[in-house]
């Protein structure tokens, strides 16, 4: 095992003892109000135009009728969403009562399928021309079905 030498015991002490001093004279520094400015462009300012209202602010915190305003543009903006999101789900409940009604196909029983290969005038939007298309609508509310 290596020991330290006499001269590296003094410089290791020499040192703690002049980082020691650093810190103590930082720690009395305290400084006196902010020191660096805030650019304005930064800060929340008093009042906001927007296109729901004026949003007022005190202090950097929005009043009551500004929580108000906000979370009402929130709740539409999840309305919305909620509506956007269930478009497909709608899209295939049409699609099952155009089946069932308009064809008179009915769940677990019958299967659609076309007679002919599609053209190129068929009003589908992704319809392929060398495609043989069948659909069939299953209710499972009855349990598994084999």
């Amino acid at each position: 095992m290596k020991r330290f030498t006499r001269l590296q015991l003094v410089f290791a002490s020499a040192l703690l003892l002049a980082g020691s001093g650093v810190v103590l004279k930082a720690d009395n520094h305290i400084p006196k109000g902010y020191n660096t400015p805030i650019p304005v462009d930064v800060l929340t300012p008093d009042s906001v135009q927007t296109r729901i209202g004026t949003f007022n602010y005190f202090d950097g915190f929005p009043d009551d009728e500004t929580m108000l305003k906000a979370r009402r543009q929130g709740d539409l903006g999840r309305g919305v969403q909620t509506f956007l999101n269930f478009m497909p789900a709608a899209s295939l409940e049409m699609l099952y009562v155009g089946h069932r009604d308009g064809y008179g196909m009915k769940p677990n029983q019958d299967i659609g399928i076309f007679d002919d290969l599609m053209s190129s005038k068929s009003l589908w939007l992704t319809g392929n021309t060398d495609t043989v298309y069948a659909s069939a609508f299953m209710d499972l509310s009855d349990g598994p079905m084999v």
